[in-house]
């Protein structure tokens, strides 16, 4: 459980009247369209945890480096925590993908990456002026 203190209205760590209000940093998934990789997929869409824990991102970067049908099997129980599935299934598409559409679960993994990656760059373009006013 990530915690955080925080006023009513700013996001960082601030003490009133010696009160303190914590709140949990909740999971927050984004969605990926499969019809992006193609239409035939239509409604399909794989859920991706975005604020996952710094140890778990570390995981799945040193993933990223050398990504193999050994390491993904090795690896399905992290991706499975991300795409919010259990290991098994994940198995389940590496080895449906490898025979049918081997570029498949590539794609899936680095559209994984590019989502988390663009969430965690996110910051107003004026977060200084709001938090100082």
């Amino acid at each position: 459980m990530v915690v955080i203190a925080a006023r009513k209205s700013h996001m960082w760590r601030v003490k009133k009247r010696k009160r303190v209000y914590l709140f949990e940093i909740p999971k927050i998934f984004e969605e990926i369209k499969m019809s992006d990789y193609a239409p035939e997929f239509g409604e399909v869409v794989l859920k991706v945890w975005v604020n996952p824990p710094m140890k778990l991102l570390s995981e799945i970067n040193e993933l990223a480096k050398e990504i193999t049908a050994e390491r993904i099997s090795k690896e399905a129980e992290i991706i499975g925590k991300i795409w919010d599935e259990p290991a098994e299934k994940v198995m389940e598409l590496v080895e449906q993908s490898s025979e049918t559409d081997p570029r498949l679960f590539l794609w899936m993994i680095f559209r994984t990456f590019k989502i988390i990656q663009d969430h965690r760059g996110l910051v107003k373009k004026n977060w200084t002026q709001e938090f100082l006013s």
